[in-house]
């Protein structure tokens, strides 16, 4: 999907969340209007204002570079995900690492 699909999709799914473009307009400060030509195509999707975006999208984030969404850290509620995994992997003994490793591999395609 490119950014122009997803954007519309995203668009879609934050009118659908807020109940109609309205409500939207009102939670997210953006003008009726301006949703109105994005949604319906009128104005490009991909030529929305920055500000624009991240009021319609407050959890937007942005990486213009895969090693800074790598170095980036992905919440889980309170609990960092990456560091839960490192955790439980870390005590494991050496011989349920190396498995653990095994195991990972053979399910999501990596070599050991």
């Amino acid at each position: 999907m490119n950014l122009p699909e997803y954007l519309k999709n995203s668009l879609d799914r934050a009118i659908a969340e807020s109940g109609n473009m309205r409500k939207l307009a009102e939670r997210s400060g953006v003008n009726y209007a301006t949703i109105n030509r994005f949604n319906s195509g009128e104005q490009a999707i991909e030529n929305m204002p920055l500000n624009t975006l991240m009021r319609l999208f407050p959890e937007l984030q942005i990486f213009c570079f895969n090693s800074d969404f790598i170095k980036s850290k992905q919440p889980v509620g309170d609990v960092d995900l990456e560091d839960q995994m490192l955790a439980i992997f870390r005590g494991l003994p050496h011989e349920k690492q190396v498995k653990c490793l095994v195991m990972i591999a053979a399910n999501f395609g990596g070599k050991v």
